[in-house]
């Protein structure tokens, strides 16, 4: 099933911190400054921290996660919600955080 992958860095250099905004940009949408979230996907978060690699030095931090089905369905929010079910295509009473889809397609914050 298409999941989100959750996007989580700490990068103190500029440069590198944009590049990685950048990259991921074209996937995700932010959700905060340093946290971005992507539509469901059938991509492998591990695949998608590949494409991120090389831009990141060892001191840098960056977490991909993707929540299982049970996960998300165990997930809240208090603000800036969507219901569960735009992110499965099913019921869920549970909320996420992302912007408010108008047609359907990939959904942008900014």
């Amino acid at each position: 099933m298409n999941r989100p992958i959750l996007v989580f860095y700490d990068i103190a250099d500029d440069g590198r911190r944009q590049r990685l905004r950048a990259t991921v940009r074209t996937l995700a949408f932010p959700v905060q400054q340093s946290f971005w979230m992507t539509p469901p996907t059938s991509i492998r978060a591990e695949r998608f921290a590949d494409g991120l690699r090389g831009l990141i030095e060892p001191k840098d931090r960056l977490l991909l996660v993707k929540p299982c089905v049970e996960c998300l369905r165990h997930s809240a929010s208090l603000a800036g919600e969507i219901p569960l079910s735009w992110w499965l295509g099913g019921e869920s009473g549970a909320m996420i955080v992302g912007p408010e889809p108008t047609d359907g397609s990939r959904a942008d914050a900014h």
